[in-house]
């Protein structure tokens, strides 16, 4: 991630490449998921009882999967960068396999889908801060704009 006239924007491995990026928030005033893909975002308000169901982690996890759902078929044939500001979602991605077995449950689900076939061929998954996700961390937070 470069500052570029004021902006964080993450630099494209190739022209064609499409940004997903993802975050979660935990927090009781604003619970949620949340993603900012080229000018378009979603979000999931959580519920206290959601909440209590996974950690942040997961949650964080989540998110990133939700991207690829939405996103997959779309982008399918395109190099396509997902972004996470949670390293324990960036690093399960990149190896393919996870220690809790809550998120190797969420993986493997996650991998079962036609959107990740589609989208798998073309994928990477890289780390940036939070600071660097503005506009997933609004969306998470229900506060797009």
């Amino acid at each position: 991630v470069v500052a570029s006239g004021g902006l964080l924007k993450p630099i494209p491995r190739s022209p064609e490449t499409y940004c997903l990026f993802s975050d979660a928030a935990s927090e009781a005033e604003s619970a949620g998921l949340g993603g900012w893909v080229h000018g378009e975002w979603w979000q999931l308000a959580l519920s206290t009882e959601d909440r209590e169901l996974l950690h942040i982690t997961a949650l964080e996890f989540v998110a990133l999967g939700i991207n690829i759902i939405l996103y997959g078929t779309t982008l399918q044939g395109h190099h396509a960068l997902l972004l996470s500001d949670a390293l324990a979602t960036v690093w399960t991605m990149q190896k393919g396999s996870a220690r809790a077995l809550t998120t190797q449950a969420i993986l493997r689900i996650l991998k079962a889908t036609p959107e990740y076939a589609a989208l798998s061929p073309l994928l990477a998954v890289e780390h940036l801060y939070g600071e660097c996700n503005p506009m997933a961390d609004a969306a998470s937070r229900g506060k797009p704009r």
